[in-house]
């Protein structure tokens, strides 16, 4: 499975470098951004560092995509023919070496069942329930910050009415 998320950040990498659509390259770094999480995840066996790293990152692109598509015109988006081929042309290797691997990891998933009971309860046991909590508070004084911050009519983040 790593090997396989491996081979698609790869792929999403060399794809990324020939899209220059605003809303294109999102997709592509959220997708990229997901892949990395779940492979973060898989090597660390704790899924609070993975989590914290997509959200941050998903928060950034969103704001990043708002900017851009502020200052960039509005164009049609061009779908790129070339770069459908050459994305296929290397997925059709990775397909057939999907097969081999799957049959091997059936097997391993049999066993993994109780490690990922093992991590849902390392989530909640008392040691890291001030944590939580801590996570919890600091996310709803965020929110009613930014809620605040974007009332006021003089403030950085003008509602538009």
């Amino acid at each position: 499975m790593k090997l396989i998320l491996m081979k698609c950040i790869i792929m999403n990498s060399s794809m990324l470098i020939k899209l220059n659509n605003p809303l294109s390259i999102s997709v592509a770094l959220i997708m990229k951004t997901l892949m990395i999480s779940i492979l973060m995840n898989l090597m660390s066996q704790n899924s609070w560092l993975s989590m914290m790293f997509f959200l941050m990152m998903v928060g950034g692109l969103l704001i990043m995509f708002s900017y851009m598509t502020s200052i960039v015109s509005n164009e049609k988006f061009k779908f790129n023919i070339n770069l459908t081929i050459i994305l296929m042309m290397l997925l059709i290797p990775m397909e057939s070496n999907l097969f081999l691997i799957l049959t091997n990891e059936n097997q391993e998933m049999l066993t993994s069942n109780s490690m990922m009971e093992l991590m849902l309860m390392k989530m909640y046991n008392k040691k890291s329930l001030f944590m939580l909590i801590f996570m919890v508070i600091y996310l709803l004084i965020t929110m009613i910050m930014v809620s605040k911050l974007i009332m006021k009519n003089l403030g950085p983040l003008r509602s538009k009415n």
